[in-house]
């Protein structure tokens, strides 16, 4: 009688327990992360890398920078490529920026809060290329 009894809660427990688990669980973890994502600072450019022919060579890109937060405020955008501001929101959670660059070198974007001038985010346009810079001419080598 007492392993019927236990049997009987077993098989009750994991009945309960895989309700829990498809339907209640799923609901607390979006939740979660749907808070996660909101306070998040997020900033995306785009395109994610700018590409030039040779090594050194300047790259020339149109540029679109992104920027979400999880609560409104004054924001700047800054640029590693100039020293002054580029482009400032007020009571925003969001914005969006674009610009024409020409670049030899990474370019950094950063998201600052004009109340405590602290950094929020930032973000890095890589540069590339598809040759690499050559050491020695061909030139150089040829006898004839």
């Amino acid at each position: 009688m007492y392993s019927n009894f236990t049997n009987k809660a077993f098989i009750l427990l994991t009945i309960l327990l895989a309700l829990f688990t498809l339907f209640v669980l799923p609901s607390v973890v979006l939740t979660t992360q749907a808070k996660q994502s909101d306070s998040l600072p997020e900033l995306k450019i785009i395109p994610t890398k700018c590409v030039s022919l040779k090594q050194g060579q300047v790259c020339y890109v149109n540029v679109t920078v992104v920027w979400q937060v999880g609560d409104a405020g004054d924001y700047c955008l800054f640029s590693s490529l100039q020293s002054n501001l580029l482009q400032c929101w007020l009571s925003s959670k969001q914005g969006t920026f674009s610009q024409e660059v020409e670049i030899t070198d990474d370019l950094i974007y950063t998201l600052t809060d004009t109340k405590n001038e602290q950094e929020i985010i930032s973000n890095r346009l890589p540069l590339a290329w598809v040759y690499k810079k050559e050491k020695f001419s061909h030139s150089s080598w040829r006898v004839f």
